[in-house]
């Protein structure tokens, strides 16, 4: 409950009472804390609390924090789709990082195309050269990307000669057994002769 003292002392410089700072009205001193003035005002829905006076001169306290959520849930700018915590908004901001189509500039599209990201999965495209689009992408888990890395490096294997069909079922064992980034080495190994 706020302290409501219509006597301000005299040590008090800037005398606020019965100013009024938006929709707050300074009622009275509500004394010092942590060095701070505090001012007991009501606010014109009728809410009555205590604000500091550096914050309501300043203008940063102009109504009740009942008023200020309510103000914020009219603004356009916070109708948000609620989703900006999960896996799947994560994976649509890092789209910009190698580039997006412009339909998927907004969050609701995008999940409209792709759909809730599966557990474990990331957004991988199927042509690097291409931006992320609804034809250019897809959920992968990682045992998919795995999979699709093994089959890659035996394609550029096979296409530059470095192993013939007949070995590709022992190499494609080999492969399975290494790492990504030794995958990765390899390819590039392979491709710069």
């Amino acid at each position: 409950m706020a302290r409501l003292n219509r006597k301000v002392p005299s040590s008090i410089r800037v005398n606020l009472l019965d100013e009024r700072f938006g929709q707050l009205l300074v009622l009275g001193y509500g004394g010092r804390r942590n060095g701070q003035t505090i001012w007991v005002c009501q606010c014109d829905c009728g809410h009555v609390g205590e604000y500091h006076a550096g914050n309501l001169r300043a203008g940063r306290s102009s109504k009740c924090v009942g008023c200020q959520l309510e103000a914020l849930q009219r603004t356009k700018k916070n109708r948000s789709h609620g989703k900006s915590r999960t896996s799947t908004y994560r994976a649509w901001t890092g789209t910009r990082r190698y580039g997006r189509c412009k339909r998927w500039d907004q969050y609701e599209n995008f999940l409209g195309d792709m759909g809730e990201r599966p557990d474990g999965a990331r957004l991988v495209r199927l042509n690097q050269n291409r931006p992320f689009s609804k034809s250019n992408a897809v959920w992968r888990t990682p045992a998919d990307t795995d999979q699709h890395d093994v089959e890659r490096t035996l394609k550029l294997l096979c296409d530059t000669g470095a192993i013939r069909k007949s070995q590709i079922p022992a190499q494609r064992e080999r492969l399975a057994s290494m790492t990504r980034q030794a995958r990765y080495q390899l390819r590039r190994k392979v491709k710069n002769g």
